[in-house]
């Protein structure tokens, strides 16, 4: 009976991995419009937490996920691009 109810990691493995955690080179983020926008959302938030709420916790979140989003928008290179020399 318990060898049934016994959790592996190939079931997690396996739900896991058709995922993509992160921005990938979904057509929604081309526009630049869009990039601003979501960019623009995470710096709202940073001068929120960091002006009006004064919570450190959230403000390092906030400014994590505006590094995050400033990186995977506009400094990495897009998937599929060959280096640039």
């Amino acid at each position: 009976m318990w060898k049934a109810l016994r959790l592996t990691p190939q079931p997690i493995a396996a739900f896991l991995a058709p995922m993509k955690f992160g921005i990938d080179d979904h057509p929604i983020y081309k526009p630049l419009l869009n990039r601003l926008v979501i960019v623009g959302i995470a710096a709202l938030w940073v001068a929120f937490e960091v002006f009006y709420a004064k919570e450190s916790l959230w403000t390092y979140i906030a400014v994590a996920v505006l590094a995050y989003c400033v990186y995977a928008l506009f400094i990495r290179p897009p998937k599929g691009e060959p280096p640039q020399a």
